[in-house]
């Protein structure tokens, strides 16, 4: 309950504020920025700790195409990733390679109603990743949306507790589908609102995993934002621990570029 305990803490800090002095950033620094060639990168520290650099033309961190790599490390696995991305308004598509590292997870039978992951010190595995999002503007908020695509390379035919997407899949293909709105305030530095996630493609049939939760987003200075979701399952073919049942984040996101200015925090 971490997560969510702390996106509340966060929600009840907006109400301390006066509103004749903002302790946040209505303006998001690369959409108002300039298109160009960058060298970009970006920290996420939380639930997990993730780094990211890419290179490419446009506006970083916004609209822009290129290449990138990925590195995290969260509490049952790390990764590294390497991606073509191209970032357009109503959508963001990147597809590449991963290398994911459990530390403990390792390969089930496919049977349903699964009441643990099972754990024998854990064991690597590789993907190929396409991933896509975007947002639709409505009125007084967005819609957002996500679809993502996983195909093991080399996992063996068993049941794999696919770590980036907290979904028990077989193998060759794992998918999840999202679907949320939030509200946009405090001038759109402030996003929060609820979402669902689908997970339509995991090889398992049987009855099909379902999770509803709430999500945020808040610019706190122009390169830093507290993001974060925790989706709790209302449909599930299985029966596991509760951290491996839900699928929740909270991070603080910095974000840097070249071209850009320097990050100030007031």
């Amino acid at each position: 309950m971490e997560p969510l305990r702390l996106a509340i803490a966060v929600a009840t800090l907006i109400g301390v504020f006066p509103s004749a002095t903002r302790a946040d950033e209505a303006v998001d620094p690369w959409e108002a920025g300039e298109a160009r060639l960058f060298l970009s990168g970006r920290a996420d520290l939380g639930t997990f700790a993730h780094v990211g650099i890419a290179a490419g033309y446009g506006k970083p961190h916004w609209m822009w195409a290129g290449v990138e790599a990925r590195a995290a490390i969260g509490l049952d696995f790390g990764m590294v990733a390497a991606n073509l991305r191209v970032a357009l308004l109503l959508g963001d598509v990147w597809a590449g390679l991963r290398a994911t590292r459990t530390w403990q997870h390792v390969p089930m039978p496919p049977s349903l109603a699964l009441e643990d992951v099972a754990e024998s010190g854990g064991f690597t595995y590789r993907t190929a990743d396409l991933f896509t999002s975007g947002s639709i503007p409505t009125p007084g908020g967005l819609v957002l949306w996500e679809v993502n695509f996983v195909r093991f390379l080399d996992a063996p035919a068993m049941a794999i507790y696919e770590e980036w997407l907290k979904v028990v899949c077989m193998p060759p293909w794992c998918g999840v589908a999202r679907l949320g709105w939030v509200a946009r305030l405090r001038d759109g530095a402030l996003n929060v609102g609820a979402g669902a996630e689908w997970a339509f493609l995991d090889g398992r049939g049987g009855q099909e995993l379902v999770r509803v939760g709430p999500m945020l987003s808040w610019r706190l200075f122009p390169h830093l934002v507290v993001q974060g979701y925790a989706y709790f399952p209302v449909s599930d073919p299985d029966h596991l621990g509760f951290l491996d049942r839900i699928s929740a984040t909270l991070v603080l996101t910095f974000t840097i570029a070249t071209g850009g200015a320097s990050p100030v925090f007031p």
